[in-house]
């Protein structure tokens, strides 16, 4: 949601956040008011894939989001944790859940994005997805979620960040690649 925040504080533009974590949500409305502009960021506590199943009323002009990417989860992990909520986490757990989250289908939130672009977007809609390759051997991961699902790559930029880059403490990594990609529907 930061992303979101950021998006419409800088173009005057109102912004739906959707997060699963409660906590991330109340950071987010908090942040939003503490910037002057609440009444065009609304927040919504629930799953993604939720909302785009239910939601037909409002279409959307893009979907941006870093969405946790882990291309090595076993589906014994994914069984433990499908389902659970960030309620009364162990510390395992959020872990996982903020890191590696994965539906008991064992979709992650790309997929989510990419299945339900129809849903929320508008027909000349895009996706902008900001990831690193520190969960994912390889950009790869994503770009074949998107052709899955009937996507094209229309621009990534890519770098090499460090941890002092961009401003937070190290977690001893020295650097990673970083994209943000954007796609459209397939023509």
């Amino acid at each position: 949601m930061p992303i979101g925040i950021f998006l419409a504080d800088l173009f005057q533009c109102d912004v739906t956040g959707i997060d699963l974590n409660p906590e991330a949500c109340r950071c987010a409305e908090s942040n939003a008011n503490n910037i002057g502009i609440k009444a065009r960021v609304k927040i919504i506590n629930t799953d993604f894939a939720k909302f785009a199943r239910i939601n037909e009323r409002e279409k959307y002009d893009i979907i941006v989001a870093n969405p946790p990417v882990d291309d090595d989860v076993s589906s014994e992990e994914i069984a433990r944790y499908a389902g659970m909520s960030y309620e009364n986490p162990d510390d395992s757990s959020y872990s996982f859940l903020t890191n590696s989250w994965h539906s008991s289908e064992g979709k992650d939130l790309a997929d989510y994005i990419f299945e339900f672009r129809d849903n929320i977007l508008k027909p000349d809609g895009r996706i902008i997805l900001v990831f690193c390759t520190v969960d994912c051997d390889s950009p790869e991961y994503i770009y074949k979620k998107a052709r899955l699902n009937g996507c094209n790559i229309i621009k990534v930029v890519d770098e090499n960040i460090s941890a002092e880059s961009i401003g937070v403490e190290s977690l001893g990594l020295k650097e990673t690649h970083a994209f943000m990609a954007e796609f459209g529907r397939r023509l």
